[in-house]
């Protein structure tokens, strides 16, 4: 169902950020909640891909086969932004929209607060 070769490490400075990157069309980062991967989009890639969106799906800092740094600090709200700003930096994107589950909604507020010129849409 879903294709391995969609996979990208996406690097953000020390930290290899493993991510699904599919579909065509304006950019939507989903980020997963506690204790899950990227697979728990599944449903909504499948939907926004079909429906003419690219969607772009990491395994979020300390998850999945994404990098697992051990200090409490590398898992701040600016280190947890940072990557999310990484992978639409490495997609050549201005702008996106943001779909967070669990705690990473808090990401979402952040991104609306500092990074207010990419963010089209948080849900």
């Amino acid at each position: 169902m879903f294709n391995k070769k969609n996979f990208k490490i996406i690097k953000n400075k020390n930290i290899e950020i493993n991510t699904y990157i599919d579909g065509k069309g304006p950019l939507v980062i989903m980020a997963h909640g506690w204790p899950e991967s990227w697979y728990s989009w599944r449903h909504q890639i499948t939907s926004l891909v079909k429906n003419g969106f690219k969607v772009a799906v990491p395994d979020m800092r300390g998850y999945g086969k994404t990098s697992k740094p051990t200090e409490i600090d590398a898992y701040n709200i600016m280190e947890l932004t940072s990557d999310i700003i990484a992978i639409a930096d490495e997609m050549n994107e201005d702008n996106f929209s943001l779909d967070t589950t669990g705690e990473h909604q808090l990401l979402g507020i952040h991104h609306c607060i500092i990074q207010t010129e990419l963010i089209k849409f948080v849900e």
